[in-house]
């Protein structure tokens, strides 16, 4: 793997999580945005459509059909290389879109299911966690595969791919999930001692080195991804 691509990789991620880090205030808004896409943005959107009536209409249920189809689609296109086990995850796939998608756009039915009125509520989060775990079942399973398939010189171009995504997630929890655990201890610090008189620099340089020891043991090791 081009080494141009784990640079370009690692200021990606770096974009990406300081991009998250401007909206961290918006706090669970944000992961619920985050896990209901694209189900939700998407049920919107045809519910719009719909409710312009007329040829709009019409429009949103060939798109509707058109969305929850898309798995078979791909499984149509796999028919040259033959069926495996884990193609059978693609029509199930798509009996799930066409489930989703209607209850999200057709609001009325979340009453049934006990999830409340908001399409942004606990269904569209439940929704979001079942398509993505389907998602991910079906990609991991292909990658299983493939492996089984691969030469040796093909493992090794997976395994320099599987150490890139190594890469990155050492990224990811260095500028993510530590680095916010840091800031919301700071924050919340700040917040319980406003009544004290003076400042509390000791205790942010504390914190701050906290963060350094939890984040070093990755930082040290994305040396030694990179030059794998």
């Amino acid at each position: 793997m081009n080494k141009n691509m784990w640079v370009r990789g690692a200021l990606g991620m770096s974009l990406c999580m300081l991009v998250l880090l401007l909206f961290r205030r918006q706090g669970p808004e944000l992961f619920l945005s985050a896990v209901t896409f694209p189900l939700v943005p998407l049920a919107e959107g045809l519910r719009w459509l719909s409710l312009q009536g007329g040829f709009l209409n019409v429009l949103a249920w060939l798109f509707y059909l058109d969305v929850a189809c898309s798995p078979l689609y791909l499984l149509f296109l796999q028919r040259k290389k033959g069926f495996h086990l884990e193609d059978a995850l693609l029509p199930l796939t798509s009996g799930f879109l066409f489930y989703a998608l209607y209850g999200l756009i057709n609001r009325s039915s979340f009453s049934l299911g006990g999830f409340g009125p908001s399409a942004h509520g606990f269904y569209g989060l439940y929704l979001g966690v079942t398509f993505y775990s389907l998602v991910i079942s079906y990609g991991l399973l292909k990658f299983v595969r493939m492996l089984k398939e691969k030469d040796t010189l093909g493992l090794y171009e997976v395994a320099r791919s599987a150490l890139f995504v190594v890469f990155l997630f050492f990224i990811f929890q260095v500028l993510g999930p530590v680095l916010w655990q840091w800031l919301g201890t700071r924050e919340a610090m700040v917040a319980e001692n406003t009544a004290l008189v003076g400042p509390l620099l000791k205790s942010e340089i504390f914190l701050f080195f906290g963060y350094v020891t939890k984040a070093l043991p990755y930082v040290l090791t994305l040396p030694l991804l990179y030059q794998g």
